[in-house]
């Protein structure tokens, strides 16, 4: 079965953009690896400059990555400029 516990294939994680207003979905992409995630996405800004949110995929058993993304391209719904940091 997909994405039971103990499966070689997991579901793919998903960004969402929620509205703090009335809780709509303003966006949503899948990360780039279509892989799992449990690692909480964080938004980083460095001073006059354009925030970037750093997210990570993977799992206890299921290799990942970590990603950035500007902002204004997950806003825009673009995952074409992420970028896959090497650590």
């Amino acid at each position: 079965m997909h994405g039971v516990a103990g499966s070689a294939s997991r579901l793919a994680a998903r960004l969402l953009v929620v509205s703090g207003k009335d809780g709509s979905v303003l966006q949503s992409l899948t990360v780039p690896d279509s892989a799992e995630s449990y690692y909480s996405p964080v938004v980083y800004r460095q001073r006059d400059s354009v925030g970037v949110i750093l997210f990570g995929t993977g799992g206890e058993t299921h290799r990942g990555a970590l990603w950035s993304l500007p902002l204004t391209d997950l806003y825009a719904g673009d995952i074409s400029q992420v970028l896959l940091n090497n650590l």
